[in-house]
């Protein structure tokens, strides 16, 4: 059985969903054998949409402004594949559509990019007052002929001959389009040879008028990125989705659309999503662009280049893995070499450092420098996992580089590991090819005594605050593998409490050390806040006979952010990190928990 797909009904209708043919209950009478094979084609593709009762009502009439949603489905208007065009259609004709009052923004304004639809047309189809109103025969033939990308069909010198007895009746200005209709094959007189030029379209006839265009559609198309464009033999060179070189000639019959709006071939960046739509004739109708926007680096290391059909390839391998890739390069590149620009490809050397610059998959920039290199700055960040990297920031610049495992490190003089290398430390280091091989380090070292304010238990950046003994407090970055003792015994640091009398050794902005010397345990008491003294500083919780004062503790509410002592308030549920002192406690943080 077929599925059923739930769609916003057309302008005007009730409720619609994509109903398969079997579903319709109205479509078993013959009389409708005509439209049968049609009706079933477009429904099954989402052209034409059945009703929510699971009727296709063959004989309702199809108002002017459905007609317009109808053939921008044909164009794939709701294509997935076309949704970044049709957003560049609906902001290109904003101004326009901005006069009419319609739902159909989107639907419209891609027939408009696409060239089907003008200014003109809209005040005969989207205008209040006539987009409602029964689609007659005769413009449904002017519609299908610009569907066909034949809108040169109404400037024809002559009218057509038609042999209909009431020829009469067709609008001057619709012979020529009816005349192409018919003749080829799209329209149909009706009885005692007439073409009732003014009879309304019903549903059943949109179907088969819809379903003879999809099967004469003058169009193939293809897409690609751009690779350049020829202006002295109008030629565009596109590398299609198989990366195949294609070249195609354009004529002054070709549209170019880029970014939504008209424009010329010439104005199109290299590496720019196209789409070329090809006439049966091999004919350009159409180029559709849209700029390149995603810019992207790539480092490694310079192996040669090499022109291709597309252009000139670029080979960069990979310093790790030594994996080479390879890059096209656009039509314009600017290349430097140290601090020189101006070069050219021909001058870079295998073994060079690169970093490419890409746009749209292509490169516009290349950067190329000798394979050893110096930098120097201070640590700022070390990532452990899933490999070792140092984070560097010198001048205001941070610059993350990787690090070769066998790296040759010093320290203060004395060759070590990269396990003593703290956040804090100023480095020099020297790169091959961007990646850290030797490195010296030298640490501020200083020793600090206060007390505990915070601890962050982080595997990946613990930290601790200290209050030191002029009040003020300083964040620090605890090192992994920091030694820690609790009165003169080893400890972890779980075993840290917050209020602890603590020395700490430090090295650039990295505690590598803590000494705890504080006697007895702090303690962690919960409770609801019975009356708070303002005047003394103290606060008295239920069922707890200790006062806790407050008066140095710092305060904060469950979601992290921070408060002061004047709002703790009688009934609040507060977590106080204490310590004992004469029979009372003085808090050293209090949580707020409500």
């Amino acid at each position: 059985m077929k599925k059923k797909i739930a769609l916003v009904a057309l302008c005007g209708c009730m409720i619609l969903q994509q109903a398969a043919w079997a579903a319709f209950t109205d479509m078993g009478d013959t009389r409708w054998d005509w439209a049968r094979t049609a009706i079933e084609n477009m429904t099954d593709s989402g052209i034409i949409k059945g009703y929510g009762d699971n009727t296709f009502k063959p004989e309702n009439s199809v108002s002017k402004i459905e007609s317009l949603i109808l053939m921008s489905r044909v164009l794939g208007v709701d294509e997935t594949k076309n949704a970044k065009y049709v957003s560049a259609a609906v902001e290109a004709h904003k101004t326009d559509l901005a006069l009419y009052n319609t739902a159909y923004k989107r639907e419209i304004s891609y027939l408009m990019y696409k060239g089907i639809l003008t200014k003109d047309d809209l005040k005969l189809y989207a205008a209040d007052g006539e987009a409602g109103t029964p689609l007659k025969r005769y413009e449904s033939a002017i519609l299908l002929t610009k569907l066909l990308w034949n809108n040169d069909a109404g400037t024809s010198a002559s009218a057509p001959t038609l042999s209909f007895t009431d020829a009469a009746d067709i609008p001057a200005a619709a012979k020529p389009y009816v005349g192409f209709a018919v003749s080829n094959g799209l329209m149909n007189g009706m009885d005692e040879n007439m073409f009732n030029p003014m009879g309304e379209v019903t549903r059943a006839q949109m179907a088969t008028l819809l379903y003879r265009v999809m099967g004469n559609f003058p169009v193939t198309v293809v897409r690609g990125n751009m690779v350049s464009y020829d202006s002295a033999k109008q030629e565009i060179r596109i590398q299609d989705t198989d990366n195949t070189s294609k070249v195609y000639t354009l004529t002054t019959k070709a549209l170019v659309r880029l970014d939504g709006t008209a424009a010329t071939a010439n104005t199109i960046a290299a590496g720019a999503d196209v789409i070329i739509s090809i006439e049966k004739s091999g004919t350009v109708r159409l180029v559709e662009a849209l700029s390149p926007t995603a810019v992207e680096t790539v480092s490694g290391i310079y192996s040669k280049y090499q022109n291709v059909t597309e252009g000139t390839q670029v080979y960069v391998r990979d310093p790790i893995t030594s994996e080479t890739k390879q890059y096209l390069m656009a039509g314009s590149v600017a290349i430097y070499k140290g601090s020189s620009g101006g070069r050219t490809i021909a001058e870079l050397q295998d073994g060079d450092a690169v970093t490419l610059t890409l746009q749209g998959g292509k490169i516009i920039e290349i950067r190329a420098e000798d394979k050893k290199q110096t930098a120097s700055g201070t640590v700022e960040d070390i990532q452990l996992l899933p490999e070792y990297k140092l984070t560097v920031k010198a001048g205001g610049t941070s610059t993350e580089y990787a690090v070769d495992p066998n790296v040759e490190v010093r320290k203060n003089g004395k060759t070590t590991s990269l396990a003593d290398v703290v956040v804090g430390d100023s480095v020099s280091l020297t790169l091959v090819y961007g990646v850290i091989t030797s490195l010296t380090a030298t640490s501020r070292q200083q020793t600090v005594e206060g007390s505990i304010v915070q601890i962050v238990v982080d595997t990946e950046d613990p930290r601790i605050t200290i209050r030191e003994k002029d009040s003020t407090e300083h964040e620090y970055h605890l090192k992994n593998t920091a030694e820690i003792t609790r009165n003169a015994t080893a400890a972890d640091v779980y075993a840290l409490r917050l209020g602890d009398k603590v020395t700490v050794k430090i090295e650039g902005s990295t505690v590598v050390s803590i000494s705890v010397s504080a006697v007895g345990e702090n303690s962690t008491i919960n409770g609801v806040v019975e009356y708070v003294n303002t005047s003394y500083g103290y606060i008295k919780l239920e069922g707890v006979n200790e006062l806790i004062f407050v008066t140095k503790a710092k305060v904060t509410y469950k979601d992290g952010s921070t408060g002061m002592v004047r709002n703790i308030q009688a009934g609040d549920d507060i977590t106080a990190f204490c310590a004992p002192t004469n029979g009372s406690y003085e808090a050293t943080l209090i949580v707020i928990n409500s």
